[in-house]
């Protein structure tokens, strides 16, 4: 882990595992797009955030740090 005190996490546009919705339709479609999406499963990604334990994540949410606003949305 990195030495900080405080550390925000925000999922890029290609961090799709964060998006549970997503990825569940994403496992029923054709996989012409996505040909390595047939190989997931539901237990591999259902509880990515729940690995980060030692920062704040923001999706579609915001936080206040030392006076700094800070939002994040993916």
């Amino acid at each position: 882990t990195l030495p900080y005190e405080i550390k925000i996490v925000i999922a890029g546009n290609h961090e799709l595992t964060f998006d549970q919705e997503f990825m569940a339709d994403l496992i029923k479609q054709d996989f012409y797009y996505f040909p390595s999406a047939s190989k997931l499963k539901p237990e591999n990604y259902e509880n990515v955030q729940s690995l980060l334990t030692n920062c704040i994540y923001l999706q579609d949410s915001d936080v206040t740090v030392r006076g700094f606003r800070i939002y994040g949305s993916p």
